[in-house]
């Protein structure tokens, strides 16, 4: 029951996460993303990571993805994608905040 509970609420922030762009001013994604950062260097993961999967290795949506490329017959670098998701997309998020709030004046639900 504890796992449901705890990947439940993974799915969720990770859903927030993910729409952040959409509903969070990019300087409180900034913040939010030096916070996930730390946590990383310093506890080695995902605090969520761990009390789901029991270790800081998996990751949400790498442990999804997974299952959906093996059973489309296909297969992740786990190390590769993993790095992606911890470096290459948070970046990026800033940017596409940015772009949307700032170039196309678009005007998130929580602002700084």
């Amino acid at each position: 029951m504890r796992y449901y509970l705890v990947a439940i609420l993974h799915g969720l922030i990770m859903l927030l996460a993910y729409t952040s762009p959409l509903w969070l001013d990019w300087r409180l994604i900034i913040v939010a993303l030096i916070l996930y950062w730390l946590q990383i260097i310093v506890l080695g993961g995902c605090v969520l990571t761990k009390a789901q999967f029991g270790t800081y290795e998996d990751a949400f949506t790498l442990h999804y993805a997974s299952k959906i490329a093996t059973r489309l017959g296909g297969r992740i670098n786990r190390q590769k994608f993993k790095f992606v998701l911890d470096y290459i997309i948070p970046p990026a998020y800033i940017l596409i905040s940015i772009i949307i709030q700032l170039v196309f004046h678009y005007q998130p639900l929580i602002k700084m």
